[in-house]
């Protein structure tokens, strides 16, 4: 019920429960405050699932940035030799790695660094293509190349 009895009301309602001979035997039972312990504890209740709604929509936020940040960060290393090798076959194995590295206190600069192993040397001319291919390739303007065998 959505009314509350006062004491006078409760009084009345006894005196006709009494009066019904079919009654005689019960006993008049009312519960009163129960609608709005439950109407708390169903705010309480909701209150909680927003929260955690809101929790867990921030979660997601989360998780897609970082899932952004790291597809920006990672490259199709198997598919980037397979183009490699069609334009300088000399090349045998290449990772590309993307970072930012810190400068003084408060500044970073993002950077690109290629590591490549060949069967034979790139020269001067050769190198420098394969660098300008590189960045055009990985639409980067920091790129730092680095020969495994150190040429």
């Amino acid at each position: 019920m959505s009314k509350k009895f006062d004491k006078a009301e409760l009084g009345e309602l006894q005196k006709e429960f009494v009066k019904n001979k079919y009654l005689q035997d019960g006993k008049l039972l009312i519960r009163q405050d129960s609608t709005d312990k439950l109407s708390a504890l169903k705010g309480d209740i909701l209150n909680q699932i927003r929260s955690s709604e809101n929790e867990v929509d921030g979660k997601d936020a989360k998780i897609m940035k970082l899932e952004k940040e790291l597809a920006d960060m990672r490259f199709d290393n198997v598919q980037i030799l397979k183009e490699t090798n069609a334009l300088f076959p000399s090349v045998t194995s290449i990772g590309v790695y993307k970072n930012n590295i810190a400068i003084q206190k408060d500044s970073v600069i993002p950077i690109t660094a290629v590591v490549y192993e060949t069967s034979a040397k790139l020269d001067k001319e050769n190198k420098e293509r394969f660098r300008k291919w590189l960045k055009e390739r990985l639409s980067v303007n920091n790129l730092n190349l680095y020969s495994k065998d150190g040429n």
